[in-house]
């Protein structure tokens, strides 16, 4: 039984993940900031999914918090064999408003997070007895940009390099990024409740994660991007 662990699993992408990961049968260590949240995401798979399941606080921009996230995960399961990097935040305005202290922020989730949850789990991924697998949350404006998003598309635009690094380090993993077009969670201040015109929800993303975990070891999905049919393509 695979063990898979899913950051900013609280609500919304990570929880929908974390429903996927458990309907395969994946045993789970679920990490958040808002521990009550998460506690009780990992409460209701298991009992519906009948796996086994722990939760935990776990902030990524704390290194000391990730080392202790990681060590409770191996002593309960002795292994890891997918890290769903999804913990991240967004903040949006013109180049000319933005409040550098909102830049800070996402530069420490989005960029420092995702490159400390990578150092941290890098040598549980290559000892596993499956080949260990990542999935790196990032967004369709990894590669594109629009207005009023500028320092959020800059930590995404990094994510996906940092994700194709880590392919490059680590031939013998597989790294996935995931890049969800307009979806409706409470990200950046959202509400999954709002219209739902030209946004998909978060179990519709997270069905694109059963379609890379369920391929055999051999076969690499390196990007995936998923967005509405209502939502304008990509030039």
């Amino acid at each position: 039984m695979r063990t898979a662990v899913v950051t900013g699993a609280s609500r919304g992408l990570g929880a929908a993940f974390a429903r996927v990961l458990a309907e395969e049968g994946c045993s789970l260590a679920l990490g958040a900031r808002d521990v009550d949240g998460v506690r009780a995401v990992a409460d209701e798979l298991a009992s519906e999914h009948v796996v086994e399941a722990t939760a935990g606080h776990l902030d990524v921009t704390d290194e000391d918090s990730l080392i202790r996230f990681r060590a409770e995960v191996v002593e309960r399961f002795g292994r890891v064999d997918i890290v769903v990097a999804n913990a991240g935040i967004g903040s949006f305005a013109p180049i000319v408003a933005t409040d550098a202290d909102d830049v800070r922020a996402m530069l420490e989730v989005n960029v420092t997070g995702l490159l400390s949850t990578l150092k941290t789990f890098a040598a549980d991924l290559l000892a596993a007895p499956t080949r260990g697998m990542v999935v790196v949350i990032t967004s369709d404006v990894s590669a594109r940009v629009f207005p009023g998003g500028a320092a959020y598309v800059a930590t995404k635009h990094a994510a996906r390099a940092i994700a194709r690094t880590f392919q490059q380090e680590h031939p013998e993993l597989r790294v996935c990024e995931l890049r969800p077009g307009a979806t409706a969670t409470h990200f950046a201040g959202g509400s999954p409740d709002r219209d739902l015109h030209g946004h998909l929800t978060a179990d519709e993303v997270a069905e694109t994660l059963r379609t890379a975990i369920s391929l055999p070891d051999h076969v690499r999905v390196e990007e995936l991007v998923v967005r509405s049919a209502t939502q304008a393509p990509d030039l």
